[in-house]
């Protein structure tokens, strides 16, 4: 249920607020999450009913995430992932601040909803164009009601999403900008392979990345271990130890790190995307995408490595964790 309720006529006063709870993270996802903390801190004083008229958000709705927030926290401690049930502990929140990372979250809960940004122009008219399009369906659009509808710049290449509706166009309502890390090391599986001399990490065959042999073998290595610890947490559930001192916390500290800095950057400076080729790229504003072949690469099966939550390879990594 969508916790905005925005009349028509005020559609314009509507967006400039919910860019104010965006803070320029280009994430519709986020601007809930902000708009749920907000409202938290607000009722403590008594401010709750004037902040929801001011950014047209309804009580009932955030009350409802509230609490559906109480539950899952009182879940994971039942499963004893948190040392308590209180949504506010600041060993539990330890990372909430920390938006590269949180980004890269949700990308693992929304994965393989991945739409790809191929650019943003600006016709003779001054009008924002933006060309995006998914794997499976081609060109999409972004609904109107969207953070990133009408947005010039995109730091990342990568939009992630939940709900996508056909009408006119395919449109995708409710997006949040992410970087090539957060899909590698999130996403469901990948291939990592040498074609033309080149090290290719493919996530499908539309999302394909180039990099350096030892980026390569770096990012191999980490996600390797991440599935081996996360295949372990499922069986045997624990506080996450985050100590330096720790095997876990290294590996975890190392990966976070990895994420917030390809945030913090604005660009994925190892990693560099394998473009389709786009012949027929002009000014006309009614231009579709280029219709993408499949290209199957040949390869051999001992330069693959296919990776996946619950189905981690351990071929010569060193198993962790070491319990």
């Amino acid at each position: 249920k969508d916790a905005f309720v925005v009349p028509i006529e005020e559609e314009k006063v509507f967006f400039r607020k919910k860019k104010e709870l965006a803070m320029g993270t280009k994430s519709d996802h986020l601007v809930l999450a902000e708009a749920l903390t907000r409202w938290e801190a607000e009722n403590e004083t008594n401010g709750g009913w004037r902040f929801t008229r001011e950014y047209y958000l309804s009580p009932n709705t955030l009350s409802m995430l509230k609490d559906m927030k109480k539950q899952f926290a009182h879940h994971l401690h039942d499963m004893r992932f948190l040392s308590t049930s209180y949504v506010k502990d600041r060993a539990s929140n330890r990372n909430s601040h920390n938006i590269g990372l949180i980004k890269a979250i949700i990308c693992a809960g929304l994965y393989p909803n991945v739409a790809i940004v191929k650019n943003v122009k600006r016709n003779k008219k001054g009008e924002i164009k933006q060309r995006i399009f998914t794997p499976e369906d081609g060109p999409v659009s972004l609904h109107i009601r969207s953070i990133n509808s009408n947005e010039p710049f995109f730091e990342g290449r990568f939009l992630v999403y939940h709900l996508k509706m056909k009408t006119s166009k395919v449109f995708l309502h409710d997006t949040t900008m992410v970087f090539a890390l957060a899909l590698i090391f999130f996403g469901h599986n990948f291939e990592l392979f040498k074609e033309n001399g080149m090290v290719v990490i493919e996530l499908s065959p539309k999302i394909r990345f180039t990099c350096a042999t030892s980026t390569a073998l770096l990012v191999k290595e980490l996600r390797q271990r991440l599935d081996q610890l996360l295949e372990y947490k499922v069986a045997h559930p624990g506080v996450t130890d985050w100590d330096q001192s720790s095997d876990e916390g290294k590996l975890l500290r190392a990966i976070a790190e990895l994420i917030s800095h390809d945030d913090q950057q604005h660009e994925d400076e190892q990693l560099s995307m394998v473009e389709e080729s786009d012949e027929d790229e002009d000014d006309d504003d009614d231009e579709d995408f280029p219709d993408y072949t499949e290209d199957r690469y040949s390869r051999s099966s001992s330069n693959s490595y296919r990776s996946g939550y619950g189905r981690a390879s351990t071929s010569g990594v060193t198993p962790f964790p070491r319990f």
